[in-house]
């Protein structure tokens, strides 16, 4: 009789692959005992028994009983089988259908011989048996994880074999990973990009292998940088699949070990917060993170959101532009921006930018200290604040996932996804910068100055544009926003972090001024009627409402440049041609109607904000609207709502606006309500 014999040992320390050898040894000697032919013993080194699908010899030997090659298998105990009554019986059954016996030799049990029944009860003991096993190492590495147990290895330490308890810090590794940490935090180098600088010098892993993008990702998010040793992050859940399950950050057991930082926290934070937004970026808009060329991934559309790319075109002469990708890549029906901005004179204008600022940095750091005097003099310790940013925060970072769930099932398109989360995204930045105002607690003027003027002390040390890396331009520009007209909006880094709006070009240095009527004056008049009827083509612009409403006019350089008005809303209930929306409404406002939600609060009316085309992209319409605010405020308003065309929310929402209801339409034009808090309290 050809007999196949199979025997396994779960794990391949030393011990057990000398039991594997003495399990060998015993089949050959049974074999030559009962007179049979051993035709193959099946031996599975350091393998559980939990799982038929990765244990290679046992898959060989059922592949081969499928051709016959023997009439028997022999195994020396049920456990070693299986340790799944499932992938027990399924596999005794298949062998068994196929006429082979199989003998089970300490249980004294044949497949053709005993019933089906005692098989499983032995086999569900063999599970059992795992089943405890598995507690029992759960147990263990819990008493172990509370005891602060390290990892075996880990770059940037040496372990002593046989202490579980202790790491020494390897200074030469360490020195390589605060190298690493450099590059990504201070250089703005990707994981791609440092793994392979890291190969070129001829640096290995712990090891010994090449590095990889995930190998320097590890070492960016690994904690026991920082001195803390993190166990529990994960468990098995079901030990017969192996399936592992994330733990809450709560059951996570942290042990403090100062002497093996070799990052500070605030670097360590930096990197984290660097490694997310690339994530975000690469998730929601399928932005890579590029350092290549001076501009990568800084120049913005405003159109559709997406990073303009660098083209290089030679025809007599070489020509380096940037254009938006979305429109490049997906045509003009995804993105309208079809302008082409020239390098050389992109440098240009940032140059004159920096020299800008610096010209007037007197006026910078009062504008910024004011400013920031104004949004967070009253918000220093203030606890409930905080309480309420964290829960608007969870509240839009839920509706973001439900949108994302929905655009990877299929239920919506990308261009849905951008529309539903595109304020929302701006709305949760401005909400974080928020946050971190108000839990650091920086409040006092000369801490901003000291901040403004270590700025000041970056841009001046730029000779030149062209010398500088995307690194070093990003540490100051926060982003380039160019919108289809070819204007061209530059943000400071700063100003952004600390959640204040960009400073208008005007405020920074031409004669600006804005004035108040009570009547509609000839220039608001010729302002809209270029804006709203020639240029975008409505038809019932002016109302009866010019004749109640306070009008803004913004001069700059002595010509009338802006305009807009504000009025208080009526009660609830009127219709709504006797609100911001006389134009003719072909929709509906959505669930909510555009007065919804008033009670207890002082709203005004926000409308007709036109800038001329000679003086957008430089911050007036921002200026207008905060000054419109400001007059508000003083009449005892407690909210400002506006009926704002769609294409423009992602504006508004950068000033502080947050959509509701659905969308309406004037004059075919889809709008959407807006609304924002003066200091009373606005729309959850």
């Amino acid at each position: 009789m050809n007999i196949a014999a199979y025997c396994r040992v779960s794990t391949d320390k030393s011990d057990q692959l000398n039991s594997l050898e003495t399990q060998k040894a015993f089949f050959t000697e049974y074999v030559n005992r009962t007179g049979g032919h051993l035709v193959k013993v099946y031996a599975d080194e350091g393998i559980s028994g939990t799982k038929i699908k990765n244990r290679k010899e046992f898959q060989q030997m059922m592949a081969d009983a499928e051709h016959g090659l023997f009439d028997m298998v022999v195994v020396k105990d049920i456990s070693r089988f299986a340790r799944n009554t499932v992938d027990l019986l399924q596999s005794v059954r298949r062998l068994k259908a196929l006429g082979i016996e199989t003998q089970f030799l300490t249980a004294n049990m044949t497949s053709m011989g005993n019933s089906e029944f005692v098989l499983t009860i032995f086999g569900a003991l063999a599970q059992e048996e795992s089943a405890n096993t598995s507690k029992r190492i759960k147990f263990g590495k819990r008493v172990n994880a509370g005891k602060g147990r390290v990892p075996n290895l880990v770059f940037g330490y040496d372990k002593t074999i046989g202490d579980y308890y202790n790491l020494a810090v390897n200074e030469q590794e360490a020195a390589e990973v605060r190298q690493i940490f450099q590059w990504y935090v201070e250089d703005g180098y990707g994981c791609a990009s440092i793994s392979n600088k890291l190969n070129e010098q001829g640096s290995r892993t712990k090891r010994n292998c090449r590095w990889s993008q995930n190998a320097v990702a590890r070492i960016l998010t690994n904690e026991i940088y920082t001195g803390k040793i993190v166990n529990g992050k994960q468990e098995v859940a079901d030990f017969l699949t192996g399936q592992r399950e994330k733990k809450d950050k709560a059951e996570w057991m942290v042990t403090e070990r100062p002497q093996l930082r070799i990052i500070a926290d605030d670097v360590f934070e930096q990197a984290q917060k660097i490694l997310h937004s690339r994530h975000q970026a690469f998730h929601i808009s399928h932005e890579r993170q590029s350092s290549r060329h001076l501009f990568s991934t800084l120049i913005k559309c405003k159109e559709c959101g997406w990073s303009f790319r660098r083209t290089v075109r030679t025809y007599k002469n070489t020509y380096v532009r940037w254009v938006c990708s979305g429109h490049n890549g997906r045509g003009a029906d995804s993105c309208p921006n079809a302008v082409a901005l020239d390098e050389e004179e992109l440098i240009k204008t940032l140059q004159a930018y920096f020299a800008q600022v610096l010209r007037n940095k007197k006026k910078v750091i009062q504008y910024v200290v004011k400013e920031f005097q104004r949004v967070y003099k009253a918000r220093d310790e203030n606890v409930q604040y905080e309480r309420e940013l964290r829960g608007k925060l969870s509240k839009l970072r839920a509706v973001r996932e439900k949108y994302m769930d929905m655009y990877t099932d299929g239920l919506i398109t990308r261009q849905e996804l951008n529309h539903r989360i595109g304020g929302a995204r701006q709305e949760m930045e401005r909400l974080e910068n928020e946050l971190k105002m108000v839990t650091y607690q920086i409040t006092k003027g000369d801490q901003m100055e000291e901040l403004m003027g270590r700025t000041f002390q970056a841009i001046e040390d730029v000779a030149d544009v062209r010398q500088m890396t995307n690194a070093q331009l990003k540490k100051l520009i926060q982003k380039i926003e160019v919108d289809k007209e070819g204007n061209v909006d530059i943000y400071l880094r700063l100003l952004g972090e600390l959640g204040l709006q960009e400073m208008s070009r005007y405020e920074e240095d031409k004669d600006m001024r804005i004035e108040v009527f009570h009547a509609l004056p000839e220039a608001a008049g010729e302002i809209r009627e270029e804006v709203f009827v020639k240029e975008q083509g409505f038809q019932e612009e002016f109302d009866t409402i010019d004749a109640q409403a306070v009008h803004l006019v913004l001069y700059a350089e002595g010509k009338a440049a802006g305009t807009c008005r504000f009025f208080e809303a009526p009660a609830a209930g009127q219709l709504p041609e006797e609100t911001e929306a006389p134009r003719r409404l072909e929709g509906a406002e959505g669930k909510e109607g555009p007065l919804s939600g008033a009670e207890g609060k002082k709203i005004y009316m926000i409308g007709r904000l036109a800038v001329r085309k000679a003086y957008r992209g430089q911050g007036l319409g921002a200026c207008l609207l905060k000054r419109a605010e400001e007059e508000i405020r003083k009449l005892g308003g407690t909210a400002a709502r506006l009926h704002a065309q769609q294409r423009a929310e992602g504006f508004y929402a950068g000033q502080g606006y947050q959509a509701f209801g659905g969308i309406g339409y004037e004059e075919g034009c889809p709008h959407v309500w807006m609304e924002k808090s003066l200091g009373g309290a606005g729309i959850e």
